[in-house]
C-alpha cells in the first residue's frame, strides 16, 4: 500500500499528483500553494538523491534505494500525526533540511 503523501511524492514529474488525492494530508497538499511547492521541492530532491544512490546490489540482485525506506518511515509519520496545514508545513520543511543535510553529498 502507498502512503497517502507518499503517492504524492511518487507522481511523475510535471503529472497532477492532486488529481485522484483522497486522503487528508494529500487534500490539504493539493488545496494550498505553498504545500504544493514544499511537495515539489521535496520530490525534487528525492529524485536527485535515487538518481545517485540507487541501483542493484550486485550479490543478491535487489534493488538499493537507501533514501526510499527512510522516505517511507518519514512519510508514515507524517500521515500519523499531521491532520493540518501548519503540521504539513513544518514537518514538509524540517524534511526538506534534513534531506540536504543527510544528502549533500548526493545532491552535490
Amino acid at each position: 500500500m502507498i502512503l497517502p503523501i507518499l503517492s504524492l511524492m511518487l507522481a511523475a514529474p510535471g503529472a497532477d499528483a492532486c488529481s485522484g488525492a483522497q486522503d487528508l494530508q494529500s487534500r490539504l497538499i493539493c488545496a494550498d500553494p505553498e504545500l504544493r511547492t514544499l511537495d515539489t521541492e521535496m520530490r525534487g530532491l528525492i529524485a536527485r538523491v535515487r538518481a545517485e544512490t540507487s541501483g542493484v546490489d550486485g550479490e543478491t540482485g535487489r534493488p538499493i534505494d537507501p533514501i526510499g525506506a527512510e522516505q517511507s518511515r518519514w512519510s508514515r509519520r507524517v500521515a500519523a500525526r499531521c491532520h493540518d496545514r501548519a503540521c504539513l508545513v513544518t514537518v514538509y520543511r524540517q524534511r526538506i533540511a534534513d534531506i540536504r543535510k543527510r544528502w549533500a553529498e548526493a545532491l552535490s
